[in-house]
């Protein structure tokens, strides 16, 4: 072997070092951002779960609200019903009563502008009731 053979075998071999070396350091940083990446992974994961346990108390409760809000809608309904049979049963109570008709016909007579000598007339009340109604219209 020359002398040229030899030191190209050398610098073969530190080159080849060399060049593990800047592998073997290049391999550990990729380590090191696979490390940063994995930690970020975990991060992201119990985000993600925190977010779902959040979604899913956010449904519960909605789904709470909404019974709530149909209970209250069923209880207005009822209440509807109930004032609105009431009303009838008021107004079928006045109907039957002939003091209530006479009034209720006085009522509407002052309304449309009758003097208290029409509702005298015309309903059979007293003069007294007759300027009550009258006043009360006037009123308004």
């Amino acid at each position: 072997m020359t002398l040229f053979s030899l030191l190209a075998s050398a610098l073969l071999a530190v080159l080849a070092l060399l060049i593990g070396w800047l592998l073997y350091r290049k391999i550990q940083r990729l380590n090191e951002q696979l490390q940063d990446y994995q930690a970020q992974l975990r991060t992201l994961k119990q985000e993600q779960l925190l977010l779902q346990q959040t979604a899913s108390e956010a449904v519960q409760s909605s789904l709470g609200l909404g019974k709530k809000i149909s209970l209250i809608e069923q209880h207005l309904t009822r209440n509807e019903q109930k004032y609105q049979q009431l009303k009838q049963s008021l107004a079928d109570i006045s109907l039957q009563d002939p003091a209530a008709k006479l009034y209720n016909r006085a009522n509407k007579l002052a309304q449309k502008g009758a003097d208290i000598q029409e509702l005298i007339d015309e309903c059979e009340i007293s003069r007294a009731e007759a300027e009550l109604i009258i006043s009360l219209w006037q009123k308004k």
